[in-house]
């Protein structure tokens, strides 16, 4: 299925949502894969992941216009870029969809998720008490949400090990955003989470 959604929440930001259903010899034939990029594909051990991994590079490249071989790179923290260092980039899989971010001025960061059940193992680890009256361990969807605005946040942020429960967080959300507060020893930020729920 071609490319699903794009949205555009400024002029300097981008973000496209691929819903995945073709085969891996699709993004094979567009990509255009590096050393590099066959290093990493050798490893991922699954055809499912192999997929998501190929259509999110795939997507990235459709919202850059890169009309070329794009090289992703990742830095000391692990964040993925390209070769251009103005070009601000995040990107996200996650059951048979992709999602990508791209921005010129600022860093970004993305999560798409379906919710699951699943997320009921990892409540308690990620969610400080606040944020379980807000979305208690019985909604799904809230907790889905939750989960995805922090790992969007540990993204944007990129730099070193964090633990979602103590250093990212949450008030309670609005119609389509949440307030994320990171409280580092040496850090303060905030930041603004805009969400789309749905199908």
């Amino acid at each position: 299925m071609p490319l699903m959604k794009t949205i555009k929440p400024a002029d300097d930001i981008v973000i496209g949502v691929w819903q995945i259903s073709e085969p891996p010899e699709y993004f094979m034939e567009r990509l255009k894969l590096n050393e590099h990029d066959h290093a990493v594909l050798d490893v991922i051990k699954t055809p499912r992941r192999l997929l998501e991994f190929l259509a999110s590079r795939y997507l990235l490249r459709v919202l850059i216009g890169a009309e070329h071989s794009m090289v992703l790179v990742k830095d000391e923290y692990g964040k993925p870029g390209i070769h251009d260092p103005a070009c601000h980039i995040s990107i996200s899989h996650c059951d048979g969809y992709a999602a990508a971010m791209v921005s010129n001025t600022k860093r970004v960061g993305i999560d798409v998720e379906v919710p699951s059940d699943r997320i009921k193992r990892v409540w308690g680890r990620y969610m400080n008490e606040p944020e379980k009256q807000f979305a208690p361990i019985d909604d799904v969807v809230g907790a889905t949400l939750i989960w995805s605005a922090k790992e969007a946040v540990y993204k944007l942020y990129g730099q070193k090990q964090l633990s979602f429960s103590q250093n990212i967080l949450l008030s309670e959300f609005a119609e389509d955003t949440l307030h994320g507060h990171l409280n580092l020893p040496d850090e303060q930020a905030h930041y603004t989470v805009h969400f789309e729920t749905g199908d």
